[in-house]
């Protein structure tokens, strides 16, 4: 059954209870809408004395390809009350197989970390939406007053121009201030040595067979050149993005792209796909941050929510 619905956490301060609240927020929905394996190590509930680390949930696509061509996202958690900016952040990897001891194994992408927040006042309070079934997920997290922090992932599979899932591979796409290969305790700004990048986009396929080539870095779209708004007459554009592996493959279902004069912000939106449906999407808040235009306004993501 889909799922699409909002949370709510706090990021008052850097304690432990700041880095529980968010991370108990993140599991739960994450939890709403997929299915956790029995891999052995991981953390059902996470609280305000945990020790800096990193703690982990594996999830799995539970859809009727999932026999053939698995699916398996693991999700890191990092308590790092004791680092420089971060209370909390969380790491992700996308693979075709487990060891059953929380290790993604077959053709994987390597682990990303992305920072959950970077502002805290005492009266902020953020917010997330997730939506998903059992053959995708979409999360956005750190929405609200600082939307610098803001991150969103998308994970789905590949499709025909039907929209129709496909054994090709597994869309993986994301964005965030921050991120970097998740390795050590702390995922912080300070630690560009190890590969961090700012304001940073992940755009790619991977594929089930063959080799994972390295991801695009930028959510390629195509918009309407002759005006400062994507709309034309009573038509509004959207931009679907194109996942990149080896080669540019199908647009999938769970992101789109939308110029800040064509929705209003939180609104939802019915927009027909490829495959002959209406699907509902949620606008997201108005960033410069994912993409560019030679007109300077401010873009961001259409979110499927539904």
């Amino acid at each position: 059954m889909s799922v699409a619905s909002q949370f709510n956490f706090s990021q008052a301060d850097k304690s432990g209870a700041t880095y529980a609240e968010a991370a108990n927020a993140i599991a739960t929905a994450l939890n709403s809408v997929l299915t956790r394996t029995s891999d052995t190590g991981q953390t059902s509930t996470f609280a305000s004395s945990d020790p800096d680390g990193v703690k982990y949930q594996v999830f799995k696509f539970t859809d009727s390809l999932q026999s053939t061509n698995p699916v398996y996202i693991r999700v890191n958690f990092y308590c790092q009350v004791a680092a420089e900016y971060f209370p909390t952040a969380i790491g992700i990897q996308v693979g075709t197989s487990t060891d059953g001891g929380g290790n993604i194994n077959g053709s994987q992408f390597s682990p990303l970390c992305i920072l959950v927040n970077g502002q805290f006042n005492s009266s902020e309070h953020q917010f997330g939406y997730v939506s998903g079934d059992t053959n995708r997920i979409g999360m956005a997290i750190g929405e609200g007053p600082d939307i610098f922090s803001a991150i969103f992932f998308n994970i789905e599979r590949t499709k025909d121009l039907a929209g129709n899932d496909t054994n090709e591979g597994i869309i993986f796409q994301c964005t965030s201030p921050f991120i970097s290969a998740y390795g050590g305790v702390n995922c912080q700004p300070s630690e560009a040595v190890n590969g961090l990048q700012q304001a940073a986009v992940v755009n790619m396929v991977i594929p089930f067979s063959g080799a994972v080539a390295g991801h695009n870095t930028s959510f390629v779209s195509a918009y309407n050149n002759g005006k400062i708004t994507m709309a034309v007459g009573t038509q509004v554009g959207t931009n679907a993005v194109v996942p990149f592996c080896f080669r540019p493959y199908n647009p999938g279902y769970g992101i789109l792209m939308y110029f800040s004069s064509d929705f209003p912000v939180y609104s939802t939106q019915s927009i027909a796909m490829t495959d002959g449906n209406n699907h509902t999407f949620l606008a997201l808040q108005q960033t410069n941050r994912f993409f560019t235009n030679p007109y300077g306004l401010p873009a961001s993501i259409l979110m499927r929510f539904e």
